[in-house]
């Protein structure tokens, strides 16, 4: 079973890969400007005080100045081990106004999210957009295995921003600058965790 599973993950990474290329599921922006995410080598204890700062001395604008205390920014919010639908809908949840555009999953694919409709929640929309990866994969997706969302991208005040740090499954909460614009920054997300080998795929 272990052996199966272990395989099942080599499935899905495969299976993200390809689909990275397809019109709703694909890899981070093009980084042509401001990156957001861990850089290279952060450790993660790093990135998440620095992603705080963010929060509180936020980038500059293009120009220089500081954006206007109620301007609202796009923010990469991490989550570590992978939320399932539940958690990752809980980290921005009751937060009114707050805009949340895309899901990530590890950091090759991410799709855009439509806000629910009437009768369905956050976490519905979640859980249908990882069953689809899950299918094409061939196999359950599920955060406490490890395989689920690393990062959502939203927009929203610094206040509301601050107010889903050290919500359950959030590691950083990290703000671009105000006048960041979707498609001309660098999105860096959390990669999925390395499958651990089972007992029938280890040498002796």
């Amino acid at each position: 079973m272990q052996a199966r599973a272990g395989l099942g993950l080599i499935g899905l990474a495969f299976a993200l890969v390809v689909m990275a290329g397809s019109d709703r599921v694909h890899g981070p922006m093009n980084v042509n400007g401001d990156v957001v995410g861990a850089e290279s080598g952060e450790p993660l204890a790093d990135y998440a005080a620095r992603a705080s700062e963010s929060l509180r001395t936020p980038p500059p604008l293009a120009d220089g100045s500081a954006a206007d205390v109620n301007a609202r920014h796009w923010a990469l919010v991490s989550f570590d081990p992978p939320a399932d639908a539940a958690t990752a809908a809980a980290a921005v949840d009751g937060i009114d106004g707050l805009r949340v555009g895309t899901m990530f999953v590890g950091p090759t694919v991410s799709r855009s999210l439509p806000e629910p409709v009437a009768g369905t929640t956050r976490a519905d929309v979640f859980a249908r957009e990882l069953d689809l990866i899950g299918r094409s994969a061939g196999i359950a997706v599920e955060g406490d295995r490890g395989v689920g969302i690393t990062g959502l991208l939203v927009r929203g005040t610094l206040g509301q921003l601050r107010s889903i740090e050290g919500r359950p499954g959030v590691v950083a909460v990290e703000a671009l600058a105000a006048d960041a614009v979707v498609g001309r920054f660098g999105v860096r997300p959390l990669p999925l965790p390395e499958p651990e080998p089972s007992p029938d795929m280890v040498a002796p």
